[in-house]
């Protein structure tokens, strides 16, 4: 089966990534965002491809969150109410 090709108008890559329409353009001329794809000839309509556009938002999540070696998954630890028996949740009636 072939992978479906979605792409995608500025303004929803705005929506996805809060960079205006300038900014992707500025971005991608430097190489550092994927380049449109001139939608047909003759029309200055473009799309972006939106797999490229999730793996650019995956790079810059893994690079300003990278991961600590050795570290454990941190699980939280249920709410007590300081004897260790386990705190009713809040009445919100």
């Amino acid at each position: 089966m072939t992978e479906r090709i979605r792409f995608l108008s500025p303004k929803q890559v705005y929506e996805l990534t809060s960079l205006s329409p300038r900014t992707q353009g500025r971005l991608a001329e430097k190489g550092q965002f994927p380049e449109p794809i001139p939608l047909f000839e003759g029309s200055r309509r473009i799309g972006f491809v939106e797999s490229e556009v999730q793996a650019w938002q995956a790079a810059r999540l893994a690079k300003a969150r990278p991961p600590r070696i050795g570290a454990e998954p941190q699980v939280a630890a249920p709410a007590t109410n300081g004897r260790g028996a386990a705190r009713p949740p809040p009445d919100r009636t």
